[in-house]
């Protein structure tokens, strides 16, 4: 048990460093962040893949899309690990513009929920993946109204893919 989980401690700090030397300028948490991504994958990331997956990301959204805002670098930890691709971010993309139709005021994170969705749910699936998560969203700021924020539209997405009912989601 030790033995696994210092292995685990040194994949996630090489994971960190390499994070950081190929964004040193981003936020620390978001190094920690993406380290954890490939840590929980067993992959040790490098600068150069990061550096290409950042550069793929560039290729396919403009600037002022939220795909390049303050989740960038998850965004680019996640195509490297998923290796889909350019195609993965055109399919995010469109899962992103379903997910804005039922998360008008989430921009900022519903990027993250579009990858997980993409990369998890088939694409006859989206419509009805954006659909009940936004229908778990509103489940949640039932139960929570001061609890639940905008951030959490990423949670429900995440939700929206367990085979589970929505009343045994939202009861656990």
């Amino acid at each position: 048990m030790r033995e696994s989980l210092n292995k685990k401690c040194e994949l996630f700090i090489s994971n960190r460093d390499a994070v950081k030397s190929a964004f040193p300028m981003e936020n620390s948490y978001m190094h920690a962040i993406c380290a954890s991504y490939f840590m929980n994958r067993e992959v040790l990331a490098t600068a150069e893949g990061l550096k290409s997956g950042r550069k793929m990301l560039k290729k396919r959204v403009n600037a002022f899309s939220n795909f390049r805002g303050a989740v960038e670098l998850s965004i680019v930890a996640m195509l490297c690990l998923d290796g889909g691709g350019e195609a993965r971010i055109d399919d995010a993309v469109k899962v992103n513009s379903l997910l804005k139709k039922k998360f008008p005021f989430s921009g900022e994170y519903l990027p993250v929920a579009a990858m997980m969705i993409a990369q998890s749910v088939s694409e006859d699936k989206w419509g009805e993946t954006a659909e009940r998560s936004r229908r778990i969203y509103d489940m949640m700021k039932k139960a929570h109204p001061f609890l639940t924020s905008s951030e959490d539209c990423v949670f429900a997405a995440m939700l929206a893919m367990s085979p589970r009912s929505d009343d045994e989601l939202i009861r656990e």
